[in-house]
Order: C-alpha cells, then sequence, then structure tokens
C-alpha cells in the first residue's frame, strides 16, 4: 500500500516530493500526487510532514499513536517504547520480549525506521513514557537506504535537542537483524534495568 495525502491539511510545501528516495511524489500545481507503482512504503514522507498531511494505511498515525498510548498506561516502571521495522526481525523480538516478561516494554511495528516521526517521540515521552528505543536495520542490509540515512540523521538531531532540554538517556538507537535479536533484547533489558536503578 502507497502513502496516502489529505489534500485538505497538505499546505503544498513540497518536502515529501524533494526527501522521496523512489521519486514516487510528485508536485503539481502545489499538491502531491503518489505513484502507487513507485511507492515502496517507508514512511519517510509520513515522518516528515509539517502538516501531518501524509499517512501510511499499513502503519498509521493512528496506529502509532495507540501504541504510544499502551506504552504510557503499561505496568511497572520504567516505561519502554521500542519502534522496531519489518526488517530487523521485529517478529522475533516480540517473542523474546514476551519470553523475558518485560510487561513495561511495548513495541511498535514500523515498515522502517524513516517511519519514525521526532514527533511521535516527544509525544510518548511528554505522556508518561521513559524512554523510546528505535531499532532498525543493520548497515547495507535495508531496502531502504537513502530514507534510512535521512532517519539516522534526524533521530540523532533529535536526541541531542533532547539532551539540550534536560532530557538525557530518554532516546536510543539500536541495530538488529534476526540474528542479533537476543542480544538486542538483553541490551533493552540491561537499559530498562539501569534506568529503574537511576529512577529508585
Amino acid at each position: 500500500m502507497s502513502a496516502t495525502v489529505d489534500l485538505r491539511a497538505c499546505m503544498g510545501c513540497g518536502l515529501c516530493a524533494d526527501l522521496c528516495p523512489y521519486e514516487a511524489i510528485r508536485m503539481e500545481e502545489r499538491r502531491p500526487h503518489i505513484s502507487a507503482e513507485r511507492c515502496k512504503s517507508c514512511g519517510l514522507c509520513v515522518s516528515s510532514c509539517p502538516a501531518c498531511a501524509l499517512d501510511l494505511v499499513a502503519c498509521s498515525r493512528a496506529t502509532v499513536r495507540k501504541g504510544v498510548w499502551r506504552a504510557a498506561i503499561s505496568s511497572g516502571k520504567p516505561r519502554c517504547l521500542v519502534f522496531a521495522c519489518d526488517g530487523c526481525g521485529q517478529a522475533a523480538l516480540v517473542r523474546e520480549l514476551r519470553r523475558a516478561g518485560l510487561r513495561n516494554v511495548r513495541l511498535v511495528r514500523v515498515p522502517c525506521i524513516a517511519r519514525v516521526d521526532p514527533l511521535e517521540v516527544a509525544e510518548a515521552l511528554a505522556a508518561g513514557v521513559n524512554m523510546v528505543v528505535v531499532v532498525g536495520c543493520e548497515p547495507g542490509t535495508c531496502e531502504h537506504g537513502d530514507a534510512v540515512l535521512h532517519a539516522e540523521f534526524r533521530l540523532e538531531l533529535a536526541k541531542s535537542m533532547l539532551e539540550e532540554a534536560g532530557l538525557k538517556d530518554v532516546l536510543f538507537t539500536m541495530r538488529c537483524t534476526p540474528s542479533t535479536v537476543l542480544d538486542v533484547l538483553r541490551a533493552i533489558a540491561e537499559m530498562v534495568q539501569t534506568r529503574k536503578g537511576i529512577n529508585s
């Protein structure tokens, strides 16, 4: 499913067309037109739109918001929200999280970390989530190469801005493949335990 656009909300800035790594968006009379054939549903346009006019059916803003809400009200602290992309072994990560009994860790599936909107990270932290972990593919293994590079730069910028605001150690990025799921799980568990010690 390709990205969709709400033309009533669109400002016609053209940022989505400029950023799309697949050239799937063209602007006509300051309105974006999305090619279903070219769009690979990486989500970069959705997470970059300043007017929140773009969305993905497979990973909608409403779905992500629901995941944020579930993390914010989860029992046990610290509350941890994990964004995990489809290509990093997230299905196995879900299974291992359940097996480990980490009830205070909630996972939101995204097609690519390019779909992770820094505004959604901020919303999660404002809602009561104590830490956000973004888990993506190893370098060179992601099918959305250029989109991932942009996303990683943006997440690092968001992390720096949060630290300047006094919010240190609340946003983390990690690499994962199906073969390293257990290592990532252990790292997340250690971060949660460290944060628990700080908050106690």
